[in-house]
């Protein structure tokens, strides 16, 4: 990714990667079929069991976002409590994830690198083109897909086909990003602990959001998206611990070199974004359903129980699934979902 970009929130930047995914992931559609599993860079961390001070009163929480848009922007991520972040063993990489990149799947056209580097670390690059009618398909009823997606907050407690969702983070984890240098991890939480646990931080803090941080036009807007998490009065995230999958995608501002020395890495927040932005493509793409959840205060506290290192902060908590029975959305007048693409985009 080259150039500047301005300072984007995290829903600004998974909308970013939306309107660039519709040309450049095509290809998911036929990331559906099994491959060997093989360890990658995605985290699936092992934990202590949590203790009873995990979710004490000074645990924060969150808000969520989408089309429904319910998004707060995340605080700078406090320090970890002392008590909490000691003797914490890095988690392991990767376990069960599939392979990158995908064997063995017919895919509509070919890209690839060929030959040797030259003097400049630069190598050939070959493309075989796509029929054009081919491609307008294509794009039509990949569009077609993606308008179906909704934020969804009411999950049911169907199991996720095995393999499905991990394939889907290794498509968000070939997003581009600033430099090549990938600051990004997916935690995928199975966990049921670890659940209980963030679903506590997050509530908590909610209700601080709610009550004293926010302003009341805020409150007002984002009251018809959550009426039916907030009926009995009081701020409930169910979504946390009922939605079969569950991925924090964490940030990473800076690296950690093999000596421990800091690493810089560029335009980490919107590299992540749109890593988010292929990871709701790429569930979509799967019959899946997501809402981005952006847990503002909770940041520290979610990384503490996740067991993740110092140089990365939550991005976004993501529920995975399918929508339950009684699922509902906010009421979208047929042909009004969406802003008129007339007013998303403008040809110069």
């Amino acid at each position: 990714m080259e150039g500047a970009v301005g300072s984007l929130t995290s829903l600004d930047m998974v909308l970013l990667a939306l309107c660039t995914v519709v040309a450049g992931l095509i290809l998911q559609n036929l990331l559906g079929q099994k491959a060997p599993a093989k360890p990658a860079a995605v985290a699936s961390p092992s934990r202590k069991q949590p203790s009873s001070s995990s979710t004490s009163s000074s645990a924060p929480g969150g808000g969520s976002g989408g089309d429904d848009s319910e998004v707060l922007r995340p605080t700078s991520d406090a320090a970890a409590p002392p008590s909490a972040s000691a003797a914490r063993d890095p988690a392991p990489k990767g376990a069960g994830m599939p392979d990158q990149p995908v064997a063995g799947v017919a895919t509509p056209f070919a890209a690839t690198q060929v030959g040797e580097p030259d003097s400049n670390g630069h190598v050939a690059f070959r493309y075989t083109g796509m029929p054009a009618a081919e491609a307008a398909k294509r794009a039509a009823e990949f569009q077609a897909l993606m308008q179906l997606r909704r934020s969804v907050r009411f999950f049911a407690p169907t199991p996720l086909p095995e393999g499905v969702l991990e394939r889907c983070v290794a498509t968000a984890a070939s997003a581009p990003s600033g430099a090549h240098l990938q600051p990004w991890t997916f935690v995928i939480v199975r966990d049921r602990a670890v659940r209980a646990e963030i679903r506590a931080a997050v509530e908590a803090e909610e209700r601080l959001n709610y009550a004293k941080r926010m302003k009341k036009g805020w409150v007002d807007d984002v009251a018809p998206l959550v009426s039916g998490l907030h009926a009995g009065g009081d701020v409930t995230k169910p979504y946390i611990e009922d939605a079969p999958g569950l991925v924090v995608v964490m940030e990473q501002p800076y690296g950690r070199e093999a000596d421990g020395s800091r690493r810089t890495h560029y335009y980490p927040r919107e590299s992540v974004g749109l890593a988010a932005g292929f990871l709701i493509a790429a569930l979509t793409n799967a019959g899946l359903f997501t809402l981005t959840s952006t847990p503002m205060g909770a940041e520290a506290t979610i990384r503490t129980s996740l067991g993740r290192p110092s140089n990365e902060r939550v991005f976004l908590l993501m529920p995975i699934g399918y929508p339950a029975a009684e699922a509902t959305v906010p009421f979208r007048a047929p042909g009004a979902e969406r802003k008129p693409t007339g007013e998303a985009a403008i040809i110069v």
